[in-house]
């Protein structure tokens, strides 16, 4: 390994731990600023979608409600519960939690983006992989894409728990399209079969970090897809991470890679690098997409 790359190791770990530290404290946000360089959260939206508290829950007092809309598409209204609270290491880590933490910026882009290209899930069966406390772009198309079937999911117990109380708040909103939640851990083979796929459509947001999983969850979306079928990724480049996703799943698929797929969100990425925005760094907060498409048997044999 490069000492370049020993350092971005390094620092992504060091990112990690901070933040283990700071939601201990319940210090949710940005960093002090001692630690400002390698924290994770100092930038936390491409403003894509406006929110607004509604209120706290009142079972469970400690989490908020929000609602959620978009300037550019109208029709798009969803509330949304966040968790919050303490945060121990043993939340952040393992099979990681950090969608409990915050909705990331890749979340908010591929939500977005589902939004704008909503003919893509139209009378079809869609699963999000991944998606934290919030499932955002999941629950995006399923409100607003006309979709047949929506499962959202993450692989930790509490995000789940706050997506099925998310649906059944939303559930007169949905219109014809069904929508589920459940636990999936892509290395789970009991996990993936319950999900009685495959699906026209996954998608999948931020997801890419983990070294030890990476080659399991290209092996999961493969599983999941159906042959004709297509997966959206986003995920920002995060030193080689993505590089290496991309480099298992084209064993599998087909694949193409987009730095630039819509020009707003890109108008919006290169006005913090144009501005010299401190708090913005494109490899850990600008996520770029990949199109997954099933290789023909044919394609792998020749192979």
């Amino acid at each position: 390994m490069s000492s370049n790359n020993e350092e971005a190791s390094a620092k992504a770990k060091r990112r990690w731990k901070l933040l283990i530290d700071v939601l201990s404290k319940k210090r949710l946000g940005v960093a002090t600023d001692n630690h400002n360089e390698i924290s994770v959260r100092r930038f936390s939206s491409f403003g894509l979608l406006q929110t607004e508290s509604i209120g706290f829950d009142t079972n469970e007092p400690e989490h908020c409600w929000f609602r959620y809309t978009c300037d550019e598409f109208k029709d798009f209204k969803a509330q949304i519960r966040h968790l919050s609270g303490t945060f121990g290491a043993d939340d952040l880590t393992g099979y990681n939690n950090t969608g409990n933490v915050c909705v990331w910026p890749s979340e908010e882009v591929m939500a977005f983006y589902c939004l704008k290209h909503r003919d893509l899930f139209r009378n079809s069966s869609v699963l999000e992989i991944g998606g934290g406390m919030t499932c955002l772009a999941g629950l995006a198309v399923a409100l607003c894409c006309d979709a047949k079937s929506v499962i959202v999911t993450d692989g930790n117990e509490k995000s789940v728990a706050n997506l099925k109380s998310i649906i059944e708040k939303e559930d007169h909103n949905f219109g014809q399209t069904r929508v589920t939640c459940d636990i999936m851990r892509w290395d789970n083979k009991d996990h993936i079969t319950k999900l009685n796929g495959p699906f026209d459509k996954i998608v999948c947001a931020d997801c890419l970090f983990f070294d030890d999983h990476r080659q399991d969850l290209v092996t999961a979306v493969f599983d999941l897809l159906k042959d004709d079928g297509e997966a959206l990724i986003f995920a920002p480049t995060r030193g080689d991470t993505f590089d290496s996703f991309q480099a298992c799943a084209t064993a599998l698929f087909d694949v193409e890679r987009f730095a630039n797929y819509d020009d707003k969100i890109w108008n919006h990425h290169m006005e913090n690098i144009k501005l010299g925005n401190d708090m913005y760094d494109a490899n850990i907060h600008y996520p770029e997409m990949l199109l997954l498409k099933k290789k023909t048997c044919n394609t792998m044999c020749a192979q």
